[in-house]
């Protein structure tokens, strides 16, 4: 994205090989490349660093085996339908594509702006765009809830507290929605103070604030355990629904994410005073 929001115009810091230290460059190209999943392209400053990619071992019963990656055979698919993709957008296409999704920043911007108590966390340069709330009050992540109920995607964020925001062509034309939707959220949250976060939202509100972080592994670990362990079907293999497979978070992480929130909240005035 951000070669194209430079060339239409947009300041955009520099980012690239002109910084000293930058010495190499990955990108996705089933992200904003718009090919398939599983594409991506990694570029190094020199052959300095590049060569320590490679994989060489003379011990293989074939012969020499060398390999350009640690990976060896790798799925041609992806690979011919990103190249598909970046050949029919072109040069044109991506500037035009961007060009879109930076007029839909701007609306977010602008909507943001128009909405009390809201503010945007640092300063967008592309399709990334976070959002919070002045001085977490009322708690963004019990606006994240709400948001999740309406019907939304959400993704959650820390150091601050807040709701990250990747804007897709699909997004653009339901901005003026997201926008109504998250007034209604704020004014629930703002009239709702006894209400606590759940879900992820006390999942990652919690676990990224406790210290002891063997204590967060630990618990993270059993969460991948219950989901991914074998589960009994037997019975009714039929009746058997996602949510059986999601790890429950205990009723505690709820509360106990507030006020840690709260405490962090005046950890940071206080420091900007």
């Amino acid at each position: 994205m951000l070669p194209w929001v430079e060339k239409l115009g947009y300041p955009v810091p520099p980012w690239d090989y002109r910084v000293q230290g930058v010495t190499s460059i990955s990108a996705d190209v089933h992200k904003f490349g718009y090919g398939a999943k599983g594409a991506s392209v990694i570029t190094y400053k020199s052959m300095d660093y590049l060569r320590h990619q490679f994989f060489v071992t003379t011990d293989y019963p074939g012969g020499i085996y060398i390999s350009p990656t640690l990976l060896g055979t790798r799925a041609g698919g992806p690979i011919a339908a990103a190249w598909a993709s970046m050949r029919h957008l072109g040069e044109n296409g991506y500037l035009a594509l961007a060009r879109k999704l930076m007029d839909g920043v701007n609306q977010l911007e602008k909507g943001f702006s128009e909405i009390p108590n809201i503010e945007i966390v640092g300063k967008p340069v592309m399709n990334i765009i976070s959002y919070t709330t002045a001085g977490n009050n009322p708690d963004i992540f019990i606006v994240a809830d709400q948001m999740e109920n309406k019907g939304w995607m959400v993704e959650r964020q820390q150091h601050p507290d807040c709701i990250h925001l990747t804007l897709l062509p699909t997004n653009v034309i339901v901005i003026d929605q997201y926008l109504s939707d998250l007034k209604d959220a704020l004014t629930y949250a703002a009239d709702h103070p006894e209400d606590v976060s759940k879900g992820n939202a006390a999942l990652y509100g919690l676990m990224s604030r406790i210290p002891f972080k063997g204590m967060v592994e630990k618990n993270v670990r059993k969460i991948m355990e219950d989901m991914y362990g074998a589960k009994d079907v037997t019975e009714d293999p039929l009746n058997f629904q996602r949510g059986d497979i999601l790890p429950k978070q205990p009723g505690w992480m709820g509360p106990i994410s507030k006020i840690l929130s709260k405490w962090y909240g005046w950890k940071r005035r206080r420091k900007h005073k």
